[in-house]
């Protein structure tokens, strides 16, 4: 019992250990010395662990797939590359295009599991038509929605909803002299006698419709909110 007591460290009958135990001291130390490597080296290696996976963890990729009525003619995915923090713009869209309805798919890198959902938010503005040439309201008075979760397919795999006719058409209260003084800003004469006689954004040749369509990556588990990384689709106006 002896013996045991001063591996573990107590120095209780070391001098009979010594006495006794001899040429076994050596081993004994030799032992001991292993023991603290192998310590070492575990600690070592899972701090190496650790750092490997929240670098790795600290980048992912959003593939965006679009449904039949999608972006892009002739592609049915896009990915885009994201870090954490980064809000990403997407403004190469094509009238028509949409992302509503799209599945987006989550892929970290290897060996790094996913705890993330999707949310989605959406922006509406004001358009005045000119039969084909439009002015576009951007940079004025915006409806935005709260964000909303995306269904969830797969652990990796969401569906973005997709909007009706009511929810496109959402827009703050703004009285007619300030959008026809935000035209004859923006427009100049001609374009502010188009909407002379509007009384709301509703009134033709006025309409509102969704301008950006937004969506972030949230991780985290047990319901925490990490913004992880957002994606701003900007969404082309008119007709």
């Amino acid at each position: 019992m002896a013996g045991f007591t001063l591996i573990h460290g107590s120095t209780q009958n070391a001098s009979a250990w010594a006495g006794v135990a001899g040429p076994f001291g050596s081993v004994r130390l030799a032992m001991e010395h292993h023991a603290r490597t192998m310590r070492t080296r575990c600690l070592v290696g899972f701090a190496f662990l650790m750092v490997g996976t929240l670098h790795a963890a600290d980048e992912l990729t959003v593939v965006v797939h679009y449904d039949a009525a999608g972006a892009e003619a002739g592609a049915t995915h896009k990915p885009f590359q994201v870090t954490r923090g980064q809000i990403l713009t997407v403004d190469d869209l094509e009238l028509g295009d949409t992302v509503e309805g799209a599945l987006i798919e989550l892929r970290g890198p290897a060996g790094v599991a996913l705890d993330c959902r999707v949310q989605a938010q959406y922006e509406t503005s004001v358009t005045i038509a000119n039969e084909g040439p439009h002015l576009d309201l951007l940079d004025w008075v915006h409806f935005t929605s709260t964000w909303r979760d995306a269904r969830r397919v797969r652990k990796t795999e969401f569906r973005i909803p997709t909007l009706d006719d009511a929810e496109r058409s959402r827009f703050p209260f703004v009285p007619a002299w300030e959008l026809r003084d935000a035209v004859l800003t923006r427009g100049g004469l001609d374009w502010a006698d188009l909407v002379k006689d509007v009384e709301t954004p509703h009134d033709p040749p006025a309409s509102v419709d969704v301008s950006v369509f937004r969506m972030r990556v949230v991780c985290g588990a047990g319901g925490t909110n990490d913004i992880f990384a957002t994606l701003e689709f900007q969404i082309p106006m008119g007709c």
